[in-house]
């Protein structure tokens, strides 16, 4: 009866080890895949927002070179500037006023 006991507590000790390190096992695999969804999750959230800003900016360079001939022509036609640049090629000695012009123009 003793010499049973003694098996049995053994038997007993090695079960509780053996299950304790299955659950440990186990409960580290849970853990790590965990992490590991969280990080894939991380990423695609990260690709994401990188698709976005590039579809952004990728939209704003297109609107802003779509623009520029219009914004051009309206520069060109409210400045003025081919008569400006002719009277200072023509006469530099009124230059000083043209140029005081000019800035005037573009200042305001």
């Amino acid at each position: 009866p003793l010499q049973q006991q003694l098996h049995r507590q053994k038997f007993f000790i090695a079960g509780a080890v053996v299950g304790g390190a299955f659950a440990l096992g186990k409960f580290v695999q849970w853990k790590l895949a965990e992490y590991s969804d969280s990080m894939v999750a991380e990423e695609v959230a990260k690709a994401r927002k990188k698709h976005h800003y590039d579809s952004n900016q990728r939209t704003c360079k297109m609107t802003v070179v779509t623009l520029l001939p219009s914004l051009r022509e309206s520069l060109f036609n409210t400045l003025d500037t081919e008569s400006l640049t002719t009277k200072l090629k023509s006469r530099w000695a009124g230059g000083v006023s043209i140029l005081q012009t000019t800035r005037v123009l573009f200042v305001y």
